[in-house]
């Protein structure tokens, strides 16, 4: 992978890990106010979520030289993984009904 890619990886990263410690911050009050069960579950797994993400993203970056990947399967891993790191820590998330 190239060093643009990896780059691109690590700030995306450090993006996502900063949206998972600023969402520690409800997740912390929710806890202290007694805001109910379902608001600290949901806090509390939008604060991981954002924590997991962005160290996946950065351990991505930091192996990133030993994965040979030709231009597109490249651009696919890196931005498939960004994608999907953001759509883990957004709380805009579309339900789709399997029925």
């Amino acid at each position: 992978m190239k060093q643009r890619a990896a780059a691109l990886l690590v700030f995306h990263g450090l993006l996502v890990l900063f949206a998972g410690l600023i969402a520690g911050a409800p997740f912390g009050a929710a806890i202290v106010n007694g805001w109910g069960d379902e608001a600290v579950r949901a806090w509390r797994l939008a604060h991981l979520e954002g924590l997991q993400n962005g160290i996946l993203l950065l351990a991505l970056a930091g192996a990133s030289r030993w994965l040979a990947l030709g231009a597109t399967a490249e651009k696919v891993v890196l931005w498939g993984a960004v994608l999907a790191a953001w759509g883990n820590t957004s709380p805009l998330r579309v339900s789709v009904p399997l029925w």
